[in-house]
């Protein structure tokens, strides 16, 4: 085989390795989506966090429904602490404690329709989050 040929394959598995990365890194959101009240949705799910400040988790619903989320420490065997979510006006939100680097939590979000029926997120299967340190913009250049 001749050069060309090496720089062409070299060229498609970098593509496909950074592609396949980009779609299943663990930096990305976790997308998710449910029924409710009849209705398709959609979730992103935020995986990864700057630990200067807690993580805030929004999701578009209606006002009508109501949310928390259910968390706990990554691998610690400990109950699961609860947080409310509010509205804001277009959007429930709720948030997560910030960590330390590195420090992961998991946690799934149940709703909560006015007749009463609840719609589990990500229960069976935790989005596990990802606290990560600040880098000083000096150090990226």
């Amino acid at each position: 085989m001749n050069k060309p040929v090496f720089w062409i394959i070299a060229i498609l598995i970098t593509v496909a390795a950074a592609l396949y990365q980009r779609i299943t890194g663990p930096t990305y959101p976790a997308r998710l989506s449910e029924v409710i009240n009849g209705k398709d949705y959609t979730f992103s799910l935020k995986r990864s966090q700057t630990n200067t400040h807690p993580c805030i988790i929004r999701l578009a619903l209606p006002s009508d429904l109501e949310g928390r989320i259910y968390y706990k420490r990554f691998r610690v065997d400990e109950e699961w602490t609860v947080t409310e979510m509010q509205h804001d006006g277009s959007d429930l939100r709720g948030q997560l404690p910030s960590q330390p680097a590195a420090g992961k939590l998991e946690y799934y979000i149940v709703l909560r329709s006015p007749s009463g029926a609840e719609t589990a997120i990500a229960r069976d299967e935790p989005v596990v989050i990802r606290f990560k340190g600040n880098v000083p913009a000096v150090v990226t250049y």
